[in-house]
C-alpha cells in the first residue's frame, strides 16, 4: 500500500471512529478536481472493506476549499473530510473550521516528521499528510550567475 492510500485509509478510519460506525453510513470528502483520482480509488477500497459510502465532492481548486468550509460549516453541510494545502491549516484552525486529529505515536511514525509538522499548528495536529513533494527550480545559467 503506498503512503497516499495509507494516509487516506487512516483518515477514513479515524473519521469513522470519531462518528461511530453506526452513524457513519455515508461520508463526504472534498478534494481538488485535478487531484481526486487517488481519493476516489481509496474511497472505493474503503467502501468495499467497510460498507460505508464515501461521496467525493470536487472543487475547482484548493483555493476554494477554505471558503467553501466557511460557508458550508455554519449551514451544517460541510464535508466530513477535506484535502487542502498545509499552509491553510493555521487559518482554518484559528477560525475553528477544523478540529484536531488524534494520531498515536505509531501512526505518526509512518510519516516523515516534517510532514507531521506541516499539519501541526501551535503544537496540535490538525490533519494527516496525504503527500510530500519537493518543488525544484530550474534556471538559465546564461541569465543568473
Amino acid at each position: 500500500m503506498n503512503i497516499r492510500k495509507l494516509a487516506i485509509t487512516t483518515l477514513f478510519s479515524l473519521l469513522c471512529l470519531n462518528y461511530g460506525v453506526a452513524q457513519a453510513i455515508e461520508i463526504t470528502v472534498l478534494e481538488d478536481n485535478l487531484k481526486s483520482v487517488g481519493i476516489k480509488e481509496a474511497a472505493h477500497d474503503f467502501e468495499k472493506q467497510t460498507g460505508i459510502k464515501v461521496n467525493v465532492e470536487e472543487v475547482k481548486s484548493y483555493i476554494y476549499t477554505i471558503e467553501k468550509l466557511r460557508l458550508d460549516g455554519p449551514a451544517g453541510v460541510a464535508p466530513d473530510m477535506m484535502v487542502f494545502p498545509h499552509d491553510q491549516i493555521s487559518f482554518a484552525a484559528q477560525e475553528n473550521l477544523i478540529v484536531p486529529v488524534d494520531l498515536t505515536k505509531a501512526e505518526k511514525s509512518k510519516f516523515l516528521p516534517s510532514a507531521v509538522d506541516a499539519v501541526t499548528y501551535k503544537g496540535v495536529v490538525y490533519g494527516i499528510p496525504k503527500t510530500v513533494e519537493n518543488l525544484i527550480v530550474f534556471y538559465n545559467k546564461n541569465y543568473i550567475k
